[in-house]
Parts: C-alpha cells; structure tokens; sequence
C-alpha cells in the first residue's frame, strides 16, 4: 500500500507478512525494499519533481547522470594535469628568472665599482 506524507512517498509494510519467514513474504519484503530503493534513486536524479515509477527510466537516468559525472571527472583531471604542469614551467621560468637577476646584479655591482674606481681617478 501506498500512502503520501506530504512530499515523499512512505511505503507501509502489509501486515500480512508480520512475523512470518515464508519464501513468499521473503521475497515481497525484498522487492519492496527494492521498489523503495528505486523510488529514493528516482528522487535523486531529479529532486522537487514526483519520483518517476518506470524502473528502466530511472536506470536510463541514473546511467545518464553517472556518465555525466564520469565524463566532467575527466575533464577536471585533464584540467589539474594542464594546471599542474602550467605550476612546473612557470616555477622553471622563475628559477631561470632568478639566476639572470642575480647575474644582472652582480654586473651591475661591478660596473658601480668600476665607475667609482674611475671616478676616484678623475677627482
């Protein structure tokens, strides 16, 4: 029996099968738990709509939505490759970077001392 409290839909367990361990109440709690589990993935897939019923619908759904999620984890993983690899080069070029202005100093340390040198001379 299906019964609505407000939004979601709430299964009632029969009575029929309280207590009792035959192969066909097994079996029925089984599917009903099946049934709810489809029902709660239906409500995933597309939350604020009325769950779908058609088991094959929701399965489509859910392998659309899975593909989805798979296919834009690829792309995040491209991405962070292109991004790490992007952070290994501009590192190397701030390093390089680094050695020429520290060259660029050290010349100009000497053309000071030159200058002064020279300078000393002329006065």
């Amino acid at each position: 029996i299906d019964q609505l409290d407000g939004s979601a839909s709430v299964r009632i367990k029969s009575e029929s099968c309280a207590g009792s361990s035959s192969k066909a109440c097994r079996e029925k709690q089984r599917r009903d738990r099946l049934n709810d589990k489809f029902t709660e993935l239906s409500s995933i897939l597309e939350p604020g709509r009325a769950p779908k019923t058609d088991k094959v619908a929701i399965i489509s759904d859910a392998i659309r939505m899975v593909n989805q999620v798979r296919d834009e984890a690829q792309k995040l993983k491209d991405l962070n490759s292109s991004l790490q690899e992007k952070i290994k080069e501009l590192k190397d070029e701030k390093q390089k970077l680094k050695v020429e202005k520290e060259r660029i100093e050290q010349q100009l340390k000497a053309i000071k001392t030159s200058f002064d040198s020279m300078a000393q001379l002329v006065s």
